[in-house]
């Protein structure tokens, strides 16, 4: 509106009931108004440049269907979600950078050895140079919503632990090991040790790897019945165990208490009731 307009208006709305001092003061207090609106500079701050060195998406696609990661920038992070029963051993991400830009390692490197990464571990990153020579750094950070582990326990009494002869055939030392939830997890895994671990604790603290025998799945379960999986042990699979010696002369682990560990992919237990090693 033009500043007669305003005016105008502004005269027609009070001519017939204000004074003429107060139409005057009024009159001056608008036109003041008018003049510091007309006068009022409008200025735009412009966005700042986007870097030239930033991961646009990142994906893993060794799936069904691909897991999209969150891409921070601010904190230079991703993170990608693993859903609850997704339990891959390697993952094959697909990445995008900035035009021009270049990443290391590269697009579709392989992420190994999951089951490491979940127990001990491990830095993983990206770096990024853009096409104007910037660098990022990127770190990625693996979350699993797998469920918690859940055992029943070899020895049920723990002021009597179950005990087992290293010194006998080794037939005679498997130690079978089952979920206490059906379908919990599917064991195969463990025995390639692709996702799954499984060890003796020593009362001091020392552990003793082991290669598991064999595993099962849950069967159907019928009239009532509840199947569980299942993972079996052997002592002769602590890892170090001379198999050609054996018997008398095994010294390892030694005798004594030892609780059993399990790891399935990003959740670990150990039993709490231990059970008992002897030589005889």
């Amino acid at each position: 509106m033009s500043g007669s307009r305003f005016i105008s208006t502004l005269q027609n709305m009070i001519n017939s009931n204000c004074s003429i001092q107060y139409q005057r003061s009024i009159f001056l207090i608008a036109g003041f108004l008018w003049l510091l609106t007309a006068c009022t500079k409008t200025t735009t701050n412009p966005y700042p440049p986007q870097s030239q060195s930033r991961i646009l998406s990142y994906k893993i696609v060794n799936t069904t269907t691909p897991i999209t990661g969150v891409v921070d920038d601010n904190d230079h992070t991703i993170t990608v979600y693993l859903g609850p029963t997704l339990f891959l051993s390697i993952l094959e991400p697909q990445i995008t950078v900035s035009e021009g830009a270049s990443i290391s390692p590269a697009s579709g490197t392989f992420i190994e050895n999951l089951a490491d990464y979940f127990a001990k571990g491990r830095t993983i990153q990206y770096t990024v140079t853009g096409k104007d020579k910037s660098v990022s750094t990127y770190s990625l950070h693996i979350i699993s919503q797998q469920p918690p582990l859940s055992f029943q326990e070899v020895t049920t009494d723990p002021a009597d632990p179950v005990t087992y002869n290293h010194s006998i055939s080794w037939y005679a030392n498997s130690i079978p090991i089952y979920t206490t939830t059906p379908y919990l997890f599917s064991p195969s895994n463990i025995v390639s040790q692709a996702v799954g671990r499984v060890s003796l604790v020593a009362e001091n603290g020392t552990e003793y790897p082991m290669t598991a025998d064999g595993a099962g799945a849950p069967a159907f379960a019928g009239a009532g019945v509840t199947s569980y999986s299942h993972v079996i042990v052997n002592l002769s699979g602590v890892i170090g165990y001379d198999l050609l010696t054996g018997g008398a002369n095994q010294t390892s682990p030694p005798p004594g208490l030892y609780r059993i560990k399990v790891q399935y992919y990003s959740r670990t237990t150990t039993l709490k009731n231990p059970i008992r090693i002897i030589y005889e």
